[in-house]
């Protein structure tokens, strides 16, 4: 991962943002355990550069369904995007 995205700026969470690098993006992964307790996998989708994963994410708060948008470029992650429950995040982590 040279330059790899977490969260889109979307939403008011103190987790919402752009992170730029392999430290930012692990700082962040790192945090996720905080709250979430589980991730079911539900589908896959690849056009090449990208793979889309479908999530059922359990968490303190409650339960989401989130699409993460994965692109890469070789065999390195670039791109990080996340859709899901803004308000739930917002909960969790509080709000910016």
């Amino acid at each position: 991962m040279s330059s790899a995205h977490g969260l889109p700026p979307v939403g008011n969470s103190a987790t919402s943002g752009t992170y730029s690098g392999k430290d930012q993006v692990l700082e962040l992964w790192g945090r996720l355990p905080e709250h979430f307790r589980g991730m079911e996998l539900q589908h896959f989708f690849s056009d090449g550069e990208r793979v889309v994963v479908l999530v059922h994410a359990q968490c303190d708060g409650g339960e989401a369904d989130e699409a993460h948008v994965l692109t890469f470029r070789g065999d390195k992650l670039v791109k990080w995007q996340l859709a899901g429950d803004t308000g739930l995040m917002e909960r969790l982590w509080g709000a910016k």
